[in-house]
């Protein structure tokens, strides 16, 4: 009976030591997101037709790629993180922004000081729904009326191959 219950317990403990090893592993956020218009919050008269983020997360570094697609034209930015850094982004003038990344559980949090403003700091978090087919953003801003929240959900797309190419998983 001694062996039986052993057996019990050491299989118990092999499930929850894989259960817990599965939440302590970082969402892996590679991949092109196409932001879905209708899900997000989009300002009323804004021109943005598509914003996609096509993101490369290795360990650390993320690589963030943003197309921005209005009527008349196409925009494409490129910023690097290091998560558990910070950097510094061009502000108006000669200020600096600093950008700070860390994880909170399993949500990646960005948050950026306002060196012109106390308490006007800017946070926003990403998560990844559990199929990893959905990035949700949502951005705190500070405003002169209070603190506004908006939320972007992006969708995974296949990435475009090479010419002559087949299809290529994200």
């Amino acid at each position: 009976m001694n062996r039986i219950t052993s057996l019990c317990v050491a299989a118990a403990v092999s499930v929850v030591a894989d259960q817990a090893s599965a939440q302590t592993e970082r969402p892996d956020f590679s991949g092109a997101w196409v932001q879905n218009m209708e899900k997000s919050w989009v300002p009323k008269g804004l021109t943005l037709q598509a914003y996609t983020d096509e993101i490369e997360h290795v360990g650390d570094s993320l690589k963030v790629v943003t197309i921005l697609r209005r009527a008349d034209q196409e925009t494409k930015s490129e910023r690097a993180y290091v998560i558990g850094g910070e950097i510094l982004i061009s502000g108006p003038g000669d200020a600096g922004i600093p950008i700070r990344l860390k994880w909170e559980g399993q949500t990646l949090v960005f948050e950026a000081k306002n060196p012109f403003m106390q308490d006007a700091d800017v946070r926003e978090t990403w998560t990844l729904s559990a199929d990893g087919k959905v990035l949700t953003k949502v951005r705190r801003l500070p405003t002169p009326q209070g603190n506004q929240t908006q939320t972007f959900v992006l969708e995974k797309r296949l990435r475009l191959p090479p010419a002559g190419a087949g299809p290529r998983e994200p």
